[in-house]
């Protein structure tokens, strides 16, 4: 019909015609085109990879023996899923000292087996056997594991512990069909330490090493067996560097695409355009005095001359660039406990503290003392500044800068120090007890002024057995009053912790930050593609 139309029309018409259709069809293609930007979003496509940069080696990827090697817990962060996540459902019993968690019916590890109870006992025994040297160990002493099915366990505890469900949640499952048939004592010696069979959103793939035994590369693919959301990012890699430097060099020639814990002073060394996330963790750094070791160090008075002749702001802000939060006591600024109104908080008072050394220089006691500093950056510019107002104030001060290694072993181990600048990573849950409790004051506690005080033990145990979190926050604000008020420590800071990233990453979620391996809880979530949809 159409045809015998068309055949009708002059040369003229035809022209027109054409020219007409050809700017309708074109008029209409543009109106789509617009519509379909007006009404289109970008979202999330799967591919590419990432590249994460990190100073240091992986040692020991396995949950139940890693120790503070960052590396090593962020690579777990990876490749380990918590056990909240496997977990369907949990119960505390009546008695408050017992939960039966049920497992998800869905769970594998990495290498196609099922998740069962039988790995949950194995982990907590494991954790729990001396032999293994296991950093857990305190943690889940005493607690004892009970199969009740293949998917339901009961957990008692041997005492009433309000906290216990924090550590359920920061539990991570190791696979006794890897681990079962290995003698704890041999288990720092298996290759699956460096090459694990995990239950995270990604899986071990492969690693690269100099012939000095350098680990370059580490690469992680995507877990197929994961039962969660799959990541977008397909490939994950860790590049490892020997020192910042090298690390930060490597950000500005795109070898990598991120990386953790930026020294605030170094930002303006990154060239690139990049995103910077600043995220606050539950941790705090601290001059401990050792009242044990210093007849001056005993006087209340030495003490608050010490923490009224510092100047915690200014430190902040020459070593920090403003990129950390002050601290004052033993709960944080934002954590539960943290009393914001408290008016037993030691401000800086320069004067008054002169004005106390003026009086106790009657006792003729001695004002010079031995600051012990790990040799970290930020915390020997810290013992500088700190050594600065002090001197000022009439003290001496002498820094002995040690191998973080050396303080961890044997000063600490022995209590062989005056003052120590050192760090307390305080979870996300208000329980200071090895912190300040006096059982704690010897090695391995974690009570590093020696603190001793019979109204704190009994408040500190009931912050322990208290679920009523108003009957608790009365005994918090008590033992915070009380331990501020007696100055057995400088409490100085919190640094944020800094990640920095290309500026197409999206996704990276910072709340809930506990721990640095935390800035990989929602990883499935990361992505650099787009694509445009309706």
């Amino acid at each position: 019909m159409f045809s015998r139309i068309f055949k009708v029309f002059s040369r003229r018409e035809k022209l027109f015609f054409l020219g007409f259709g050809a700017i309708f069809l074109g008029a209409s293609v543009l109106l789509l085109v617009l519509n379909f930007e007006q009404n289109a979003s970008r979202v999330p496509v799967s591919g590419g990879k990432y590249r994460e940069g990190a100073v240091g080696q992986p040692v020991y990827v396995n949950p139940i023996i890693a120790n503070e090697n960052s590396v090593d817990r962020d690579l777990i962060a990876l490749l380990y899923a918590d056990f909240s996540d496997l977990s369907k459902s949990r119960e505390a019993e009546a008695d408050g000292r017992s939960y039966i968690v049920s497992l998800r019916d869905d769970i594998f590890w990495s290498d196609g087996e099922r998740i069962t109870s039988d790995d949950v006992i194995f982990t907590v025994k494991l954790m729990q056997d001396a032999s293994v040297y296991s950093p857990l160990l305190r943690s889940w002493q005493g607690v004892v594991v009970e199969r009740l099915s293949e998917l339901q366990i009961r957990f008692i505890l041997p005492a009433s512990y309000a906290f216990f469900e924090n550590n359920l949640n920061r539990l991570i499952v190791a696979p006794w069909h890897i681990f079962g048939f290995i003698p704890p004592a041999n288990l720092r010696l298996s290759s699956y330490n460096l090459e694990p069979v995990g239950s995270g959103p990604y899986k071990f793939s492969g690693y690269d090493k100099r012939r000095d035994g350098f680990i370059t590369d580490y690469r992680l693919e995507i877990n197929e067996n994961y039962f969660g959301e799959k990541p977008f990012i397909r490939d994950f890699i860790f590049k490892f560097f020997q020192d910042d430097n090298n690390l930060i060099e490597a950000f500005n020639s795109r070898q990598i695409d991120g990386f953790g814990g930026l020294d605030p002073e170094k930002l303006n060394n990154l060239s690139l355009n990049k995103k910077v996330f600043e995220m606050t963790m539950p941790r705090y750094y601290a001059v401990f005095f050792n009242q044990s070791v210093s007849e001056t160090l005993k006087e209340k008075e030495a003490r608050l001359a010490l923490i009224e002749a510092v100047d915690k702001k200014r430190i902040i802000s020459e070593v920090f660039g403003g990129s950390a939060i002050g601290a004052d006591g033993p709960f944080l600024p934002g954590f539960e406990g943290y009393d914001a109104g408290a008016e037993f908080i030691i401000d800086y008072a320069p004067e008054k503290a002169r004005e106390r050394l003026v009086a106790l220089s009657d006792k003729k006691l001695n004002l010079e003392f031995r600051l012990v500093i790990p040799q970290v950056p930020f915390l020997v510019k810290t013992a500088n500044l700190l050594k600065r107002d002090w001197e000022e104030a009439g003290f001496k001060i002498n820094l002995f800068i040690l191998n973080p290694a050396d303080i961890a072993g044997d000063v600490i181990t022995t209590r062989n120090y005056e003052m120590l600048l050192f760090g307390s990573s305080v979870s996300n849950n208000p329980d200071v007890f090895s912190f300040w409790h006096s059982s704690e004051r010897f090695y391995p506690g974690l009570n590093f002024s020696l603190y001793n005080n019979s109204r704190a033990d009994e408040l500190l145990e009931k912050i322990r057995q208290t679920s009523d979190k108003v009957k608790r926050g009365g005994y918090l604000k008590d033992v915070q009053k009380l331990i501020t008020s007696e100055a057995p420590a400088l409490f100085l800071y919190s640094p944020k912790y800094l990640y920095v990233t290309i500026p197409t990453l999206d996704g990276v979620r910072t709340e809930e930050f506990i721990a640095a391996g935390d800035r990989f809880k929602n990883v499935e979530k990361w992505f650099e593609k787009t694509a445009k949809v309706l």
